[in-house]
């Protein structure tokens, strides 16, 4: 089987596989069948992706924590056909009613605005803890554990998926979302749109999304895994640096570019913000950051999941 290397890339070929899609596929497919939200026929397919799995690597399904983010491997024509049925199709989509209120109102949102826009402009952002309603909260959580929505392959390094709202992401309460944000956050969002939705999900290894800028005003990033999962309490989270994306700048320097971005904020202030579940930190876009190393427990329910919204 051929093999290739990560790149800059949101969706390989549909004959290709990382360990970490054959791993989520897995263990997705497990929670869904003990969940009962699929047919029970579905128990051949796992079994099937298991052992593509045991055969490719060269691991037993059972250490898969063990196994490294590596290569992008050829699926055979075989191969291709015992997954058909999972491979890139959608197994069960999760139904997500909207909700009359998503946000926590028992926040300070005129008082949290204040602090965001009071803030210094090289490290403009806010932190918000308890950011949903509980009932939103899990709607959003169970979403995205129970809808087979992960599409997307990571653009570097190969440990986590993503999912978008082209490809499946789309949940009337993480709408909902965005329009209370707007109303609640007047100063700060009111005159710009939701332009873009996603959701990661890193899988395997420690190192999630790698330093970058984003193409937009205003990122809102939520962690959803809950903290119970999280080995590290002082981790996971998010670094953010006191230095922005060049408004000249290509995408591949502030998005693609290592050299570039090392050079970028070189000397620049660093700060760090351990993961907590349903924490938002809300930051300028053009500012450069990246997650912080992570240790999740190597089940399901535990895969650290973060939901990112960009206005502007």
């Amino acid at each position: 089987m051929g093999a290739i290397q990560p790149r800059e890339t949101r969706m390989l070929p549909v004959n290709y596989v990382t360990p970490a899609r054959l791993v989520h596929d897995c263990l997705q497919l497990e929670y869904l069948l003990a969940n009962r939200k699929i047919c029970p026929s579905f128990s051949k397919d796992l079994l099937n992706a298991r052992k593509i799995f045991e055969d490719s690597f060269e691991i037993e399904f059972s250490n898969w924590s063990r196994c490294e983010p590596g290569l992008a491997i050829e699926l055979s024509s075989n191969d291709l056909a015992l997954l058909h049925r999972i491979h890139r199709k959608v197994v069960h989509l999760e139904t997500c009613e909207s909700l009359d209120g998503v946000l926590n109102t028992a926040l300070d949102w005129m008082g949290i605005e204040g602090e965001f826009r009071n803030s210094p402009l090289d490290m403009r952002h806010v932190v918000i803890d308890n950011f949903l309603n509980q009932d939103a909260l899990n709607r959003i959580q169970s979403f995205l554990n129970d809808s087979w929505i992960w599409f997307n392959d990571a653009q570097k390094g190969f440990s986590y998926l993503g999912a978008y709202r082209h490809n499946g992401l789309a949940c009337p309460a993480i709408d909902a979302l965005a329009k209370e944000l707007q109303l609640s956050l007047p100063h700060v969002l009111s005159d710009i749109a939701l332009t873009q939705v996603w959701a990661y999900r890193n899988i395997l290894g420690s190192k999630a999304v790698g330093v970058h800028a984003d193409f937009a005003r205003i990122n809102v990033n939520l962690w959803l895994t809950p903290d119970c999962w999280n080995k590290n309490s002082d981790a996971g989270g998010l670094r953010l640096f006191s230095t922005s994306r060049s408004e000249s700048a290509t995408f591949d320097e502030y998005n693609g570019n290592d050299a570039a971005i090392a050079s970028s904020i070189r000397g620049a202030r660093e700060l760090r913000i351990p993961y907590r579940c349903n924490r938002a930190v809300i930051f300028d876009s053009s500012l450069f950051h990246g997650s912080e190393r992570s240790t999740f427990a190597p089940t399901y329910s535990g895969l650290r999941t973060n939901l990112t919204m960009l206005f502007g």
